[in-house]
């Protein structure tokens, strides 16, 4: 008898249908997959065999099994078809009532089997259950591990999830099946505890922050050794705007692929990844191979800080940037997605020291090494947006003790209207402004991209004083936040000032 069962595979951030056809018929004893890689059959048929023997049903004598795998497109997962698979086994050898029939009929089913029988959690649960809403199915089976995820995920009228603990359980009716609850309040992920106002001094450098969350832009920080370039960069998710609920699905689904939402049913604070230096191309960008997602998509929808960036491959930098301008990360026939920001930190020279105020430390760097330290960032300055100039914090300052300028939650605040002031096109150039443009224009001669880019930036400096008219003071805020990219040091000598 041919029976066929519905189930899902992953595909990058994506899910895909699968089809798998189960054919019974006479001859010798035997279980036979086709359609999975030689290791994934081996393993396949000892979890499935295992597990219909102890959810107690025995295989009868004299009974060949086909399984075949049907999939359009996209890489096969093979432990996420454990269980339709044997769920059609079973349905081909008639070994099922009628009852526990009606419990899997049209059902899209997923879930890896242990040699108990029990059903394992899977990832990529939150991307199948879209598929199962897309497909219009009326029952989704996935692992009782997975039921946060799905939990409010499940829109249709008549459509259930039904979480199964294990083959026999699922098929004996030892469930609660999940109807629509899309306004459930579901447990998620905690914001940060880290404030904005914790950081002692640093006054420039917090507003060159505020200027990149309001702008969306990917920041350089230079400085000396421990001066709060980390520590700033820590803070960036925490004043940003709250996420938008598409936002929030994009990264859910992400970090459901990867494995990571640990039972959380949502992910409501914005994702924080700091690779190391030595981190791979493959650890930065992803695998199409069993649909891993590298640190950029984990990223997504919040901030990827790369610490040591002088330390990077040239090669993984320059995908990752490539990926952050395109939005997406593409690894064979896998899409990640690729929208975070980018705070970079690196020190002035090999040594950290070149150019320091700090008492009691000089640079020992000769002047080849500082060159050659800094031609090897030439390929990627440019893809930052603006930069800021870090110097250790005076003891004074940290010795205060009490909370320095505004909150985290206040910074949110202003971050959240400046950006709907810009978005809003009211703000004008005052005439001693555009004359100053002018001015910069004609004696350092930026180019069209840096030029833009501070045009964006004083109209965000504007809006981040609550006015509507740029003038002179926030052309001159701007201005420095552009030293990496400016053909002559006058933007450079001004952040050293500002610094």
């Amino acid at each position: 008898m041919l029976k066929t069962v519905t189930s899902a595979t992953l595909c990058g951030a994506e899910a895909f249908v699968v089809v798998l056809e189960v054919l019974a018929n006479e001859g010798p004893t035997a279980l036979e997959f086709h359609g999975l890689p030689d290791g994934a059959i081996r393993e396949a048929r000892i979890r499935v065999r295992s597990a219909i023997r102890e959810a107690g049903f025995t295989w009868p004598a004299g009974q060949r099994v086909l399984v075949r795998v049907v999939i359009a497109d996209g890489p096969l997962l093979p432990t996420t078809l454990d269980l339709p698979a044997a769920v059609g086994i079973l349905q081909a050898l008639e070994l099922l009532s009628d009852d526990q029939l009606k419990r899997v009929e049209g059902a899209l089913i997923v879930g890896e089997l242990g040699l108990d029988g029990d059903v394992r959690g899977i990832s990529g649960a939150t991307p199948i259950i879209e598929l199962a809403n897309r497909l219009g199915k009326k029952v989704v089976v996935v692992p009782e591990a997975n039921r946060g995820e799905g939990i409010d995920l499940i829109t249709s009228e008549g459509t259930c999830l039904r979480p199964a603990a294990s083959l026999s359980g699922l098929l004996n009716g030892e469930f609660c099946d999940v109807r629509s609850m899309s306004g459930y309040p579901l447990p998620g992920s905690r914001d940060s505890n880290l404030c904005l106002s914790d950081i002692h001094g640093l006054q420039y450098q917090k507003r060159a922050l505020l200027t990149a969350a309001v702008g969306g832009f990917s920041l350089l920080i230079n400085g000396t050794p421990s001066s709060g370039k980390t520590m700033l960069a820590k803070r960036l998710p925490g004043i940003l705007p709250l996420m938008t609920p598409e936002e929030e699905l994009d990264v859910r689904r992400v970090y459901s692929v990867a494995g990571l939402l640990q039972g959380a049913g949502r992910h409501t604070s914005r994702p924080y990844r700091t690779p190391h230096h030595t981190c791979s191309l493959v650890g930065m960008t992803g695998s199409e191979s069993y649909s891993r997602a590298g640190e950029i998509s984990l990223a997504s929808g919040g901030v990827l800080y790369l610490d040591e960036l002088a330390e990077f491959d040239l090669d993984t930098l320059e995908a990752t940037f490539d990926a952050i301008d395109a939005e997406e990360v593409r690894v064979g026939r896998a899409v990640f997605p690729a929208r975070s920001q980018v705070v970079g930190s690196m020190y002035q020279c090999p040594c950290g020291f070149w150019q320091a105020k700090e008492a009691n430390h000089s640079c020992t760097c000769s002047g080849k090494d500082i060159s050659d330290y800094w031609d090897r960032g030439r390929t990627w300055l440019n893809r930052f947006d603006i930069s800021t100039l870090h110097r250790q914090v005076p003891y004074r300052h940290l010795a205060l003790g009490a909370k320095d300028g505004m909150t985290s939650l206040e910074a949110r605040d202003l971050v959240t209207k400046a950006r709907k002031e810009v978005a809003s096109g009211d703000i004008i150039w005052s005439v001693t402004a555009r004359d100053a443009l002018l001015s910069i224009c004609m004696e350092d001669n930026p180019d069209e991209a840096t030029l833009n880019l501070l045009r964006f930036a004083a109209q965000i400096e504007c809006a981040l004083c609550g006015e509507d008219e740029i003038t002179e003071e926030h052309l001159a805020t701007a201005l420095p936040y552009m030293a990496h990219r400016w053909p002559t040091a006058r933007a450079a000598a001004l952040q050293r000032e500002a610094a």
